[in-house]
Formats: structure tokens, sequence, C-alpha cells
């Protein structure tokens, strides 16, 4: 099962390491694929708002078939 650092490629489809980055009050997901290289996707337009969600949402893993439950936008 992939960790909480894992996503999959926009592109290929397979798990690839993600990080989330902070810019200017947005977060943007940073995926790192292996075959497809660097991809970003803007993941909420308020970090604070995303940030207390992301702390108090349950932090079990999520299975790669389902949707993120931060619902941020």
């Amino acid at each position: 099962m992939p960790g909480p650092d894992s996503g999959i490629c926009r592109t290929c489809r397979k798990l690839a390491p993600v990080r989330h980055e902070v810019r200017d009050r947005t977060v943007h997901m940073v995926t790192e694929c292996a075959e497809c290289g660097t991809t970003e996707a803007l993941v909420s337009s308020d970090a604070t708002t995303w940030q207390r969600r992301r702390e108090t949402v349950d932090r079990e893993p999520v299975p790669a078939s389902h949707a993120c439950r931060l619902n941020c936008n």
C-alpha cells in the first residue's frame, strides 16, 4: 500500500514520490515520477485551511484507488 508521501503520476498512472509545497498561501503537490519527470498540481488555494484539515483528518493511508479525503476546494 502506498505511504503518505506517495501519489500517482498523472501521465503514466504509476506510483511516484510526492511532496506538498506552500507558495503564496496556496498548496501545490509536486510529483517526481522516475519515468515522466516532475509535474505539479494545485491542491488548494487556501494553505491555512489545507493545513488545518490535514492535521485533523484521520491519517490512515488512503488506497491509491480512492480520492483524497481532505476536500480542500
